[in-house]
């Protein structure tokens, strides 16, 4: 190995952790080849748009596979006595494409389907918290 490779954290025709980031906050938002474009203006460099997909689609993976809610369903009543819960919404647009058209893109049916995302946490607050005279630290 050569001393920068050892120096640098970065494997041959590999990425630093700052570029992952960097790769991966703009995949989030954009296509793949809008990404490579925008490292351009932003740093002043390419990278290929396989690379960005690669780094992309494999931090999107590791995220799936640690992030997979326990199945069980508890058989104890838990420790809290209060759970606030919220739940938000909204519609989001599905675009299917008419089977019968030879063109993909002409013939195209436009649907919406519901979208919801819940949060549900004590309703006390943790006791890092708190004040050493009990009353609440909240945030102004």
């Amino acid at each position: 190995m050569r001393p920068f490779v050892l120096g640098a954290k970065v494997s041959p025709r590999g990425c630093s952790r700052p570029l992952q980031r960097a790769i991966v906050d703009f995949a989030a938002d954009d296509p793949f080849a809008r990404v490579a474009l925008k490292l351009r203006e932003h740093y002043g460099f390419g990278i290929g748009e396989s690379t960005i997909q690669r780094i992309a689609l494999g931090h999107a993976r590791a995220i799936f596979e640690t992030g997979r809610p326990s199945l069980e369903f508890p058989n104890a009543p838990g420790r809290h006595k209060q759970i606030v819960a919220q739940i938000d919404g909204g519609m989001i647009p599905v675009v299917t494409p008419a089977t019968e058209q030879k063109d993909k893109r002409k013939g195209k049916t436009l649907s919406w389907k519901e979208a919801k995302i819940a949060l549900a946490h004590a309703a006390n607050p943790p006791a890092n918290l708190n004040q050493p005279d009990g009353s609440l630290n909240v945030a102004a």
